[in-house]
């Protein structure tokens, strides 16, 4: 509806930040990018250790977009290990890395019956707090794996939830980060495989998607490239802001600049070079 009322308008950009809930760092961060920046939805992490606290800062600031950044890596899951032993190690945490999980995955020993009791957990988790879930994304887009497609699919049509993100990134000259590339042409398999699923395609999806190659380290001018790429339709671009604590130590091997998406977030620039060049911002409400 939404859409419809503003035809003039033709660009659409939906600014979402991702781990809401990781860190009290990390939920600051995302909270002062939606309140003085252009963040206008935010993933919510059931398994991140800030997840109380960001559940709050959600309920304070009610015009923040709240989707799920689903988990299956790193993190302790919601479910005990003995309810999900295939997703787990021995001290039943998940498993470190996306790779891990993708080998184990690879050797098919992933049970997609413990895939669906925890990301139905994970779910039920938000729900139960009484916020709504408009879209589903995951950590490591650990989603577009084929089996795991599946699960998140009937998920998705269980809870009404309409949209799931398709980070199929077009890249150019602009945007490469070669140290990334091996992981983009994975992922843009995986994107490309999923188009032949007919249930996916009954999925909102955004036109355009951005932020796989500057993950944890989007600045001020690859935002800029973005939007001068970017020409029309609806576009999600994701990031990671932030503020440092004691818990970025835990995650410094992600080799995240977490601040330095926060200032350019907040830039006043970046807000003056969307109004320019006449794009409206939205959230995945808007697009419901």
């Amino acid at each position: 509806m939404y859409l419809k009322e503003n035809k003039k308008i033709a660009r659409f950009l939906v600014v979402n930040a991702d781990d809401f809930g990781l860190t009290k760092g990390v939920n600051r961060g995302i909270i002062k990018s939606f309140k003085e920046g252009v963040v206008t939805s935010a993933s919510l992490l059931s398994v991140g250790r800030y997840f109380d606290n960001a559940v709050e800062l959600a309920k304070v600031n009610s015009g923040l977009d709240i989707g799920i950044h689903l988990c299956l890596t790193e993190e302790r899951p919601v479910l005990k290990k003995e309810d999900i032993p295939s997703l787990v190690d021995k001290d039943g945490c998940f498993l470190k890395s996306r790779w891990n999980f993708i080998f184990r995955y690879s050797l098919g020993k992933i049970d997609y019956a413990e895939v669906e009791k925890e990301f139905d957990a994970q779910m039920r988790k938000i729900l139960e707090k009484g916020l709504c879930i408009t879209h589903i994304d995951s950590h490591g887009h650990i989603h577009m794996l084929p089996g795991v497609l599946a699960v998140v699919i009937k998920l998705a049509k269980k809870y009404n939830i309409k949209i799931i993100r398709y980070p199929g990134e077009k890249i150019s000259f602009y945007n490469i980060k070669w140290h990334r590339y091996i992981k983009f042409c994975f992922l843009d398999l995986l994107c490309f495989l999923a188009k032949f699923n007919p249930e996916y395609r009954d999925f909102i999806r955004t036109d355009y998607f951005f932020g796989f190659m500057n993950s944890g380290q989007l600045y001020t001018w690859d935002i800029k490239k973005t939007l001068s790429v970017f020409k029309r339709g609806i576009a999600e671009l994701i990031c990671h802001p932030g503020e440092y604590d004691e818990e970025y130590k835990l995650y410094k091997h992600w080799n995240y600049d977490w601040q330095g998406e926060l200032r350019a977030l907040t830039s006043g620039d970046i807000r003056k070079i969307i109004e320019e060049s006449n794009i409206e911002l939205i959230s995945f409400r808007d697009i419901l």
